[in-house]
């Protein structure tokens, strides 16, 4: 009968299982990997598995292994003993290896262990043992008492406006100590003179505050230098922190060039080290052209980060889901910028941005929604006021339709102004911009080059509201968008109006 096949030639498979799982495997002393596993394309015999894992006795067996299928499940016991601990203190945290253990009797893996344990007021006490398997080892734990110490005094950053909402207005003042006691914080002006002072009572290692920048009669202390001095068991700690009216975190979004308003960049800045997070969707419409309708949904995820005084850095995606087609855009800018002061306190303020971004097929062909693609730079200047901000942003964007990517010499001209009003924990600002287009573009899709030309010097106007609000007492807020982009040509033009929802958060 050609379709008989003797043993030798007929396959089987292996599944090794093992009580634990994770345990190494090996086959004839050849490595095959860990349980649960299952080894194909054996040929029927003999055969020596092997078993092993760290901290597990380890398991061997000979298997007769016939066509088809066949399993080994290998059982291996944790190698351990115990750790009895003799005189623990009531209310003591004990760790082993790093890891904090509870009880008295601990099973640990056989070898040498480092053993910790700690109670407030007390001495750590520190001890290396070897536990061997299947045994008992007993550690008596003798701790002594500690004598107070302040070991940490510091606050959560070096300078701060009361000003501002919720954490971004005040400082965490943190302190560490040895054993209970009790103290008094004293802040003081730069005159010597105490403006506020916080008794604390020490019942743990580490403690902290808030100090929202008010002194005895909750009023907002003047812009200096506060001495903050610790005061316990006949010990003294220092620190200080500085009360700047100037450190303010502009309520805007991320465009392409930076922080900004709508489409266009602003000429502010946010302190230094500030971080910026920013999520947003909406839907936008045809409204004059044809089809009318729903148009598309954008969704917008952007980061900024001031890394220096004069220097902002952000980075931004943009996602148009159109029926039939989506598009993404991702963008790069840079921002550099600097202000003079008047005696008034109002400022000049001016800034520097160079972009570039790419854009994976056009979408209402960008000029006036910009969101990014092409190589552009850019300045912007702007008064502001502590309550009010008027600015103008100009700039030159080469290859917007799909970026670089694409073939053509497509250029715009972005000019435009943006005014806010500013309140502590809101702003609500209005911008627009006319877009002047040069050039022709050109991409390729599949097969079809896509050509056209969009000289103008109105090319495109696109206009709307953009308001921020702050959470509740936190650094996040509720942002809200309202526009549209009209483009003149054709004998009614074509409108796009726009609406989005997001929300900011600031670190």
């Amino acid at each position: 009968d050609s379709s008989y096949k003797s043993t030798a030639d007929q396959t089987a498979f292996l599944y090794v299982d093992s009580s634990v799982s994770g345990a190494s495997v090996y086959l004839n002393g050849t490595y095959k990997g860990t349980t649960p596993l299952k080894i194909s394309g054996l040929k029927p015999g003999s055969y020596t598995v092997r078993t092993s894992l760290k901290h597990y006795s380890e398991f061997s067996a000979s298997v007769r292994v016939r066509p088809g299928h066949n399993s080994v499940f290998a059982y291996m016991e944790k190698i351990s003993g115990y750790l009895h601990l003799d005189s623990v203190p009531s209310g003591a945290e004990v760790y082993c290896a790093g890891e904090r253990v509870y009880g008295n009797n601990i099973e640990l893996d056989e070898g040498r262990h480092t053993v910790k344990v700690r109670k407030f007021g007390m001495k750590e006490f520190k001890s290396s043992v070897y536990v061997t398997r299947r045994s008992t080892t007993r550690l008596t734990i003798a701790m002594e008492k500690a004598p107070f110490e302040i070991t940490d005094f510091r606050v959560s950053k070096s300078s701060f406006n009361p000003r501002n909402p919720g954490d971004l207005g005040n400082v965490d003042v943190h302190y560490s100590v040895t054993a209970p006691e009790s103290g008094v914080i004293a802040f003081r002006n730069a005159g010597g003179n105490i403006i506020f002072q916080k008794d604390v009572d020490f019942y743990t290692w580490d403690g902290s505050f808030s100090w929202i920048g008010t002194d005895f009669s909750d009023y907002i202390v003047d812009d200096g230098i506060y001495t903050l001095t610790l005061y316990a068991g006949g010990l003294e700690r220092e620190c200080s922190v500085e009360v700047d009216s100037g450190i303010v975190y502009p309520l805007l979004s991320i465009t392409p060039g930076g922080l900004g308003i709508g489409g266009l960049t602003s000429a502010e800045l946010s302190p230094r080290g500030a971080f910026q997070i920013e999520g947003n969707a909406g839907v936008s419409f045809r409204t004059v052209g044809e089809p009318e309708g729903f148009y598309s949904v954008p969704i917008h995820v952007a980061l900024a980060w001031t890394v220096s005084r004069y220097v902002e850095l952000s980075t931004s995606v943009d996602v148009s889901i159109i029926p039939e087609k989506t598009s993404v855009n991702g963008s790069f800018a840079i921002k550099a910028g600097d202000s003079v002061t008047f005696p008034n306190d109002a400022s000049l303020l001016y800034a520097f941005f160079a972009r570039i971004g790419f854009r994976s097929s056009p979408v209402m062909y960008p000029y006036g929604c910009d969101s990014g693609s092409g190589l552009g730079a850019g300045v912007s200047v702007g008064y502001k006021t502590e309550n009010f901000y008027l600015g103008a942003q100009s700039s030159i964007i080469f290859r917007p339709v799909v970026g670089l990517v694409s073939n053509g010499s497509d250029t715009m001209w972005k000019n435009g102004i943006m005014v806010r009003r500013i309140w502590r924990n809101a702003s609500l600002g209005a911008y627009g911009s006319i877009n002047s287009c040069f050039g022709e573009y050109e991409f390729k899709t599949k097969d079809v080059v896509h050509k056209d030309s969009f000289a103008g010097w109105f090319r495109s106007f696109d206009t709307g509201i953009e308001g921020a609000v702050y959470l509740g007492n936190t650094s996040a807020a509720f942002t809200a968008r309202a526009g549209f982009v009209y483009f003149p040509q054709g004998e009614r033009g074509t409108m796009y109006p726009q609406f989005s929802l997001g929300i900011i958060g600031i670190l």
